[in-house]
């Protein structure tokens, strides 16, 4: 190694040392700023706060400002501070409320700000003291809201308590002369946790924390409390607080929560009700069109018996389709969903198996698409949506000579959703009947037949799998279902 890469190699050690040392400089300085009494403050030549140590803080309340937010235009006239400017006095003082601050300005406009630098404290005349002390005093005696401030011993021995805990029957002069403490007040089976959550916020140096509790009033009653607790700035040792009665609130809650409780109950009996009493309809309803059919076969096509035995087969098939609607109802109601891989188009082909000796079924011409994607739902509940769908389209087709009743449905599938559209070329529905057809027992159409079920079941099933649907539609050219569900991967 030359002479010359040894000198390099020593002038990049020192240039490092000095580095470090300017660093550990930087850091000493802002330390101390930080932990300053007095206010430092940092700000742009165009008025912005640029940096505000912690002792800034009652100066940021005072001007309603944060750093990055325009400092009071009468400030920005008192610091002369423009773009431009050049002239700045070493030494200014900003009147408060309360007080007044002596800055040092140290100018840095290289930079684009000026320093200032808190030299002086001073506080006002004792009486506009006093006079806001009353204020205050007036404002808190005449609110719910008690004040307290306590040290952080064993038993919370308080130091100061706003005299309208005489809500809770007591009077101030009792803590404040150490007869009680706080925790005194404490319910039993609550203090335990209120200690704990405590010296939780303690150890971790939480500078606030919440929590609410229950207190023992003078009189022997249980008042619920909502505690607002904050760690004194200037002396961590102390903690004030700021204590509201909720027992009201409580009691509210508690109340509707039983009522809730109550509620799920009968519900759930109610559910329970409707399932067995549909099923228990189901099978005899389903004998009985069994007969029917039966006696068919023994009368004339054309006689009176047979348009008899027609009315009361349709009426029958009326009923079992209700029964049907209550039982999907009640499944996609009470049961979790069962998320596994579907195929659309086995829907769509056992769906119309089904429905192929409903009325003019055989007069509609349905198609489908798909695309090729793997996608994941609660097969029952979607087929239950395919049947609505389809059956919807078969009863409201357009029955107009030469027209042809069309169904086209279309599925878009992605790994984050499908899209189920279903277009038809029927009767199509009102517009002042859009927004209703979801609900429950409504009928969009004059001749429509059904419960008023159908549509409100499979608006409840898609909120069910966490989707959304919409409906456009126009009388005398059809309608446009469109449904997004989400695909549960699993």
């Amino acid at each position: 190694m030359n002479k010359k890469e040894s000198h390099t190699e020593e002038e990049y050690r020192l240039l490092e040392a000095r580095l470090k040392s300017a660093h550990e400089e930087i850091e000493r300085l802002t330390s101390m700023e930080e932990k300053s009494t007095l206010p430092n403050l940092r700000i742009s030549l165009d008025g912005k706060l640029v940096h505000a140590n912690p002792a800034a803080n009652r100066i940021l309340l005072e001007w309603n400002c944060n750093v990055q937010q325009r400092i009071p235009q009468d400030v920005i006239q008192l610091l002369n501070l423009s773009p431009t400017s050049t002239a700045y006095s070493s030494y200014i003082k900003i009147p408060f409320r309360y007080f007044s601050v002596g800055f040092v300005v140290a100018p840095a406009r290289e930079l684009g700000w000026i320093n200032l630098y808190g030299s002086e404290l001073e506080y006002k005349e004792p009486s506009q003291l006093d006079d806001a002390a009353k204020l205050y005093r007036l404002l808190i005696e005449n609110s719910n809201a008690v004040l307290i401030r306590w040290k952080c011993e064993d038993g919370f021995p308080v130091v100061f308590l706003s005299e309208n805990v005489a809500q809770f029957g007591y009077n101030y002069r009792e803590f404040i002369e150490k007869k009680l403490n706080y925790t005194d007040i404490i319910h039993p089976l609550d203090k335990a946790r209120v200690l704990q959550e405590y010296q939780k916020h303690r150890d971790v140096g939480d500078p606030s924390y919440h929590q609410e509790y229950r207190i023992i009033t003078k009189q022997g009653d249980t008042r619920w409390i909502d505690d607002l607790t904050s760690v004194d700035d200037s002396n961590p040792e102390f903690h004030h607080a700021v204590l509201l009665d909720i027992t009201d609130r409580k009691n509210s809650e508690a109340l509707l929560e039983t009522s809730m409780d109550e509620l799920k109950k009968i519900n759930t009996e109610l559910d329970r009700f409707v399932y067995c009493a549909s099923h228990d309809l189901k099978a005899p309803l389903r004998s009985i069109m069994g007969l029917i059919n039966l006696a068919r076969t023994d009368v004339s096509a054309d006689s009176d018996q047979a348009e008899y035995l027609d009315k009361i087969f349709k009426s029958a098939t009326k009923l079992d389709s209700f029964i049907c609607d209550l039982i999907n109802f009640s499944r996609n109601t009470r049961l979790d969903l069962q998320i596994k891989q579907m195929n659309f188009q086995s829907i769509i082909e056992e769906t119309v198996e089904h429905l192929k000796y409903m009325e003019h079924a055989d007069l509609i011409v349905i198609n489908s698409q798909a695309n090729d994607v793997p996608f994941y739902s609660d097969e029952n509940r979607i087929s239950i949506i395919f049947g609505n769908m389809i059956s919807n389209a078969i009863k409201y087709q357009d029955l107009t000579e030469g027209k042809e009743a069309e169904l086209a449905i279309t599925i878009n599938i992605n790994e984050n959703e499908a899209v189920l559209e279903f277009m038809d070329n029927g009767i199509g529905i009102a517009e002042e009947q859009q927004h209703n057809i979801f609900n429950m027992f409504t009928r969009a159409s004059e001749q429509s037949e059904g419960s008023g079920l159908g549509l409100f079941i499979v608006k409840e099933i898609v909120h069910k799998l966490e989707g959304s649907l919409s409906v456009s539609s126009e009388p005398g050219k059809g309608s446009i279902f469109t449904f997004t569900i989400p695909n549960h991967k699993i």
